[in-house]
């Protein structure tokens, strides 16, 4: 488990007891993950300190929930009290932790810590004083989700979907029953579905504005209305 540790306000304590005394904080927040750290025959657990109040860890655990107990046992070590001047009553300086579990994220070493290090800042914006795991699945659904997003505003700019109505026929009575929407991009100079798809998957933002733009509702009414006057059609959408 790779863990990045940063304390919660911890300026505050710079601003008001100065800096001896957050030096001091830190010495005792280093000693107290020292104690945290288990060691066995061929394993042990590490931790060190990026700078200023920033402390990365290395736990080893052999479940998801041992993962979890390890996280919530350091946090609950360094949660306790300082005493930052011993004429002055104990300061409650509380920390943020991210983390990220290899081989479930399976990246090298320098990603594995901007995760963790992501993860941090999500706990801390949830209110702090906590800890939050890296989803390298939500991460990933995440990233397609952009690069889909900017392939539809893509297509869109460059005026790469165009707007088909195939009509739906009774093979016993040959009478046009209804029709079907269909949305198609252009892709290498030839029509796909593959674009319209994306839209459909991920149709909020600009791919609904974008539908909105190539009249798929107004286009709809209007083969209703005209083609089919007597008698109410159904349009599906494709």
């Amino acid at each position: 488990v790779v863990c990045y540790l940063d304390l919660d306000r911890f300026k505050p304590v710079n601003d008001r007891f100065g800096h001896a005394a957050g030096d001091r904080l830190l010495a005792e927040l280093a000693g107290r993950l020292r104690s945290a750290l288990r060691s066995r025959e061929h394993w042990t657990d590490s931790a060190a300190r990026l700078g200023g109040d920033e402390f990365v860890l290395l736990l080893r655990a052999g479940t998801l929930e041992e993962a979890r107990l390890a996280v919530e046992r350091v946090l609950r070590v360094v949660s306790q009290p300082y005493v930052v001047d011993p004429a002055q009553e104990p300061v409650n300086v509380t920390s943020s932790m991210g983390a990220t579990i290899y081989p479930i994220d399976r990246s090298d070493a320098d990603t594995l810590l901007r995760h963790a290090d992501h993860a941090m800042y999500g706990a801390k914006q949830s209110g702090r004083n906590g800890y939050l795991f890296f989803d390298p699945e939500h991460r990933r659904r995440t990233e397609e989700r952009a690069l889909a997003i900017g392939r539809i505003q893509e297509a869109l700019d460059q005026q790469e979907l165009l707007l088909f109505y195939q009509p739906k026929v009774d093979m016993r009575s040959g009478r046009v029953h209804g029709f079907e929407a269909l949305l198609l991009g252009l892709v290498m100079g030839a029509f796909s579905g593959s674009i319209a798809f994306v839209i459909w998957k991920f149709a909020s933002g600009p791919a609904a504005a974008g539908l909105k733009t190539l009249g798929v509702d107004e286009k709809a009414e209007v083969m209703k209305a005209e083609s089919l006057k007597r008698k109410p059609a159904k349009v599906s959408v494709r």
